[in-house]
């Protein structure tokens, strides 16, 4: 056997054994992800975030086998500290990803400049004028709610709904979310107004990225098309 390998081997070996012997160094393991998701959080990744959370879940099944080597030496008191760790770890894991689990979608987006790109606006407070057979979307009442407004008049009943696409990808954002949120019934063909509202889901507040926004209408019992579209700076909802 090559002198290398069997050293390497040896110190392979020594090195599991002094792990879950040393019955803090299995908590101290911690930090890698710890740190990982601190650093997700700096430099806006969600490939480290999905990291830190895999290496929680194997540091977590290492973990149980350092309680066991515990238990079988009797040393009570340490696998208690050990398993209580291993609970209050995967307990916070679960609650961020239930509760606060970062997307940063739109962190590293360009939004180009070759194309017109518009800012939504406060409707309630700007109030823009619509032309005739227009179109706008402006800011709901939090980063990444919106609304939108048409004076286009269908000349049959049916629905308004709403598709968005980021503009350089191209990915449809928040699919089966926006095409449920943002349909619009219409009975009354002489209203003056249509309003609906959708909410785009993809990135976090500040992260704004441009998205094409397209106006769909659906006549009752036919196909639907597209009215017309306009491009935006959007940012994602922090649920």
């Amino acid at each position: 056997m090559n002198p290398n390998i069997a050293l390497h081997g040896r110190l392979l070996k020594t090195a599991i054994f002094t792990y879950f012997k040393t019955w803090w160094l299995p908590i101290a393991a911690y930090i890698i992800p710890i740190g990982l998701y601190a650093l997700s959080g700096l430099l806006k990744r969600d490939s480290l975030y999905e990291l830190a959370v895999y290496t929680v879940l194997i540091i977590g099944l290492i973990n149980i086998l350092a309680i066991i080597v515990q238990l079988f030496a009797k040393h009570w008191f340490k696998a208690i500290i050990q398993l209580v760790v291993m609970v209050v770890i995967y307990a916070l894991t679960v609650l961020i990803i239930i509760v606060v689990a970062p997307d940063h979608y739109g962190a590293h987006k360009n939004i180009p400049n070759n194309i017109e790109i518009l800012v939504p606006a406060d409707f309630h407070s700007d109030k823009p004028k619509l032309e005739d057979k227009d179109f706008i979307v402006t800011q709901g009442h939090q980063p990444g709610m919106y609304e939108y407004h048409t004076t286009y008049h269908p000349d049959k009943s049916g629905l308004f709904f709403i598709k968005a696409f980021e503009v350089i990808s191209n990915d449809r954002l928040s699919e089966n979310h926006i095409n449920f949120e943002s349909k619009l019934r219409v009975t009354d063909l002489d209203k003056p107004l249509y309003s609906g509202a959708f909410v785009i889901y993809e990135g976090s507040w500040g992260d704004k990225y441009a998205a094409r926004i397209e106006l769909w209408y659906q006549p009752q019992g036919e196909a639907a098309y597209q009215v017309m579209q306009k491009n935006y700076v959007v940012e994602g909802w922090m649920r």
